[in-house]
């Protein structure tokens, strides 16, 4: 469980400036203006949940945001086997050392724990942009990001409709990802016409969506590139590899339809 908090971002740019303003981007000229938006910075939302939490102006039909998450750099591995020739014992000394804390001995010894461990180890992160039909502003604070989801609203033959509607396609998802050297793309907000039912499914009864998956492969080389499904937990712990299984199974709001007739329908009537 995590305290909720409504933070309320100023729509203001470089030196000030309406990210609005005249002729701002969409069909109504609500969203941010492309160009202000492109050229603004990162709004720092403080540390929550342990995390460094930035917000990104995206370019959009109403004004919009995408969110950067990044860990604290982490200590270096501990040499155990220098740290006891240093003449620190099997103990908790050695954890303190491994958070990063000067330790001294029974005997006066002090020992910095830059003597026994490795390099820090950066934190990981993870960005969130939806809606969008230019993240250019979010390329410096992704930049070596360990997973970017990034929306793919249509294929990569309809780069026009996306724009006029504000969003993207699976290609332009994967130029952002190899425009801040992204380490995972995940693809997600899909189109209705990529849903998974059994009227719209390939003839060889795949993912519609996995076409989207499959554009953005060719422009990312190697860079894992996952289609988003609903539920789908992705594994920190495993550089943000997709469980092989869905969290819920079942949507939450799916209903069981008895195709059982009722008795009235048995008896020939129909009920009121």
């Amino acid at each position: 469980n995590f305290k909720i908090e409504y933070l309320e971002i100023p729509n203001i740019g470089v030196e000030g400036e309406d990210l609005v303003g005249p002729h701002g981007s969409g069909p109504r000229g609500l969203g941010f203006h492309p160009e202000r938006c492109r050229r603004a910075a990162a709004v720092p939302l403080g540390i929550l949940a342990g995390l460094k939490v930035q917000a990104v102006p995206l370019v959009h039909g109403i004004p919009d945001w995408g969110y950067v998450l990044t860990e604290p750099d982490r200590p270096g591995k501990l040499d155990a086997a220098k740290a006891q020739k240093l003449g620190i014992p099997r103990s908790p000394l050695m954890g303190r050392l491994k958070k990063g804390e000067t330790v001294t001995l029974d005997n006066g010894s002090v020992v910095h724990p830059e003597e026994v461990l490795g390099p820090p180890i950066a934190g990981r992160t993870f960005a969130v942009l939806q809606d969008t039909s230019d993240a250019r502003s979010a390329i410096k604070p992704c930049h070596y990001a360990n997973c970017v989801v990034h929306e793919a609203t249509f294929e990569a033959a309809m780069e026009e409709d996306a724009l006029k509607k504000g969003h993207s396609t699976s290609v332009m998802a994967a130029r952002f990802a190899v425009a801040c050297e992204a380490k995972r793309l995940v693809l997600s907000h899909f189109s209705a016409r990529y849903a998974k039912t059994s009227d719209v499914e390939n003839d060889d009864g795949c993912d519609p969506a996995e076409k989207l998956g499959e554009e953005a492969r060719e422009v990312v080389g190697n860079v894992p590139v996952t289609v988003a499904q609903d539920f789908m937990v992705l594994r920190a712990d495993r550089d943000f590899e997709p469980e092989s299984e869905l969290a819920v199974k079942k949507n939450p709001w799916y209903r069981e339809v008895d195709s059982a007739p009722s008795s009235a329908d048995a008896a020939g009537k129909r009920p009121k």
